[in-house]
């Protein structure tokens, strides 16, 4: 008997051997962060000798729209206490006022609880919100030029 021959084979497969696949979702959430910004005029009270001086003063904030906000003033720099006073640097002399938030003069505007401004931006996000003053003082006043500086604090 004859030997038996061997032939190789070649055997040629196309593709990718996988063996399965799995997939899944990813939640994507994009939170935007409210970005709010504030300028205040000047507020400056006008009288003379026993007039009762009032004024005003406008605080606009610019947010995001429909933004929740308060804002707080301080009780400025020369306060005695929770009074706020304004000092005249050539005598020294002090003048005692007061900031409100109605045109009444009758709710302080401050920064504790209770006294703080609350409002909600417009659909522009914008808002405006004004600031009244009087002199807490009894008349006469003695002349002069009296300053304070108020800080205002934007929360939101």
């Amino acid at each position: 008997m004859l030997p038996a021959a061997v032939v190789p084979v070649l055997l040629i497969v196309h593709g990718t051997a996988e063996a399965g696949s799995a997939s899944s979702t990813m939640a994507v959430t994009v939170e935007v962060l409210p970005n709010c910004s504030l300028s205040a005029s000047p507020l400056v009270l006008q009288g003379q000798g026993s007039d009762t001086a009032g004024g005003e003063a406008t605080i606009a904030v610019t947010c995001a729209p429909d933004q929740p906000f308060a804002l707080a003033l301080d009780h400025g720099q020369h306060a005695v206490g929770l009074a706020r006073h304004a000092v005249d640097p050539a005598t020294l002399r002090r003048l005692g006022y007061e900031i409100f938030s109605d045109p009444a003069r009758s709710r302080r505007w401050a920064d504790r609880s209770g006294e703080t401004v609350d409002g909600v931006t417009n659909g522009a996000g914008r808002a405006t919100v004004t600031a009244y003053a009087s002199l807490s003082e009894t008349p006469p006043f003695a002349s002069g030029r009296y300053a304070d500086q108020i800080t205002v604090t934007l929360n939101f």
